[in-house]
């Protein structure tokens, strides 16, 4: 993924819009969940993704669901400040 998307987080970063949104927030939190449940079934957990669509529920609840996901290291960066 950063292969690829290198570019797209470092525009992120530097305070600009990822457009058009090429995996946004909604459908890595969608994806996430469905890992969950797929867990659950096997009767595993998984700490890490469950500690990962929280943050997800974060972005999603401040109004991100749309943005692209390489602009979560933005995000994070902003709030840390």
């Amino acid at each position: 993924v950063l292969q690829h998307r290198h570019p797209d987080i470092a525009a992120a970063l530097a305070g600009n819009d990822v457009k058009p949104a090429g995996f946004d927030i909604d459908s890595v939190r969608k994806d996430m969940l469905t890992m969950l449940d797929a867990a659950k079934a096997q009767g595993c957990q998984l700490p890490v993704t469950e500690r990962v669509v929280k943050v997800l529920d974060q972005a999603v609840r401040d109004g991100h669901g749309a943005t692209d996901c390489t602009a979560l290291p933005a995000m994070w960066v902003r709030q840390a400040k």
